[in-house]
């Protein structure tokens, strides 16, 4: 996966770093010891090192000044903790339909929504209400899982419950994953362009809805 980069970077490359800022550390200590009795050109040489291992960690002390400036302003935003205030800066409706799962749906209540891509929105009612989905990040499968058929017949299923025409087939998957409420945001209207909401009010129940998304209660 990646071209073996996760392999060099978490199982050798954390624990290199390790044994690099122990042998650093014994490293320099020796060698501030041994500097006064350096002669000739061994001497030039060290003041040379000191100097530039001096200008190397100065520089290297104004990049988290330099970056947390960068970063912050280019937020365009007010400092906050929650992770959720772009949405909220927006004007999405979509922070609504969230508080609305935190504050009604059970924590071990499965949810329906589009699974995606890594960094992106998909998953996110899940993501950011803690509340279980049937897939989440494709990407993140894939890396942990390969070929796995477990989360590549998720990810059709979950498909087919949008898409299908058919109303007992989407019902049939719905009660293999036990799934208890659905989501119909913007996400899966991109998606899944053949959806038809009108599918889900008769085989669940609108439960929430605003501007942007519709949740669905199922099996009842």
């Amino acid at each position: 996966m990646f071209g073996g980069r996760h392999n060099t970077v978490f199982k050798f490359y954390y624990q290199v770093w390790i044994f690099f800022a122990v042998v650093g550390g014994y490293s320099i200590y020796y060698w501030m010891r041994r500097h006064p009795s350096f002669i000739g050109r061994i001497r030039y040489l060290s003041v040379a090192a000191v100097a530039i291992a001096t200008l190397l960690i100065a520089v290297s002390l104004y990049y988290p000044f330099a970056a947390t400036a960068g970063k912050s302003s280019e937020s365009g935003t007010e400092f906050t903790l929650d992770g959720l205030r772009f949405l909220e800066n927006s004007g999405s409706a979509v922070p609504e339909a969230m508080d609305w799962i935190r504050e009604n749906v059970s924590n071990d209540d499965v949810l329906i929504e589009a699974p995606g891509n890594s960094y992106t929105q998909h998953g996110r009612f899940s993501g950011w209400t803690g509340r279980p989905a049937i897939l989440g990040w494709t990407g993140h499968q894939s890396q942990w899982r390969g070929g796995d058929e477990w989360w590549i017949d998720r990810n059709g299923d979950v498909e087919r419950i949008y898409s299908s025409p058919d109303d007992a087939e989407a019902l049939a998957l719905i009660e293999r994953y036990s799934a208890d409420y659905l989501v119909v945001s913007p996400n899966e209207r991109q998606k899944y362009t053949e959806l038809d909401v009108s599918k889900f009010d008769r085989i669940g129940r609108r439960v929430f809805e605003n501007e942007q998304v519709i949740i669905f209660a199922l099996g009842e």
